[in-house]
């Protein structure tokens, strides 16, 4: 199964509503710093970005159920998530 987007939110194959999509200073990737582990540092709030590149659907849904504030880098190409909007 994969995680569904819609409507700028994450939710599980369940339907359980994991994140709203929103960043409030709209940060572009190209204002990230590479980060050895594959994640990101964004400059403008001093946050981790985690790239769902290098996460297994478990790895989000867990991290996403214990910190939904997380910030993310979604790739919509990545079949982990199916787009519905």
């Amino acid at each position: 199964m994969a995680l569904i987007i819609k409507n700028n939110a994450i939710y599980s194959p369940d339907g359980e509503k994991l994140k709203d999509i929103y960043c409030p200073r709209k940060v572009d990737q190209a204002d990230l710093k590479n980060r050895s582990d594959g994640h990101f540092d964004c400059g403008n709030c001093n946050q981790v970005i985690m790239n769902t590149d290098f996460l297994s659907e478990k790895q989000l849904i867990d991290l996403l159920q214990q910190a939904p504030e997380t910030c993310l880098l979604i790739n919509l190409e990545n079949p982990l998530f199916e787009v519905l909007d």
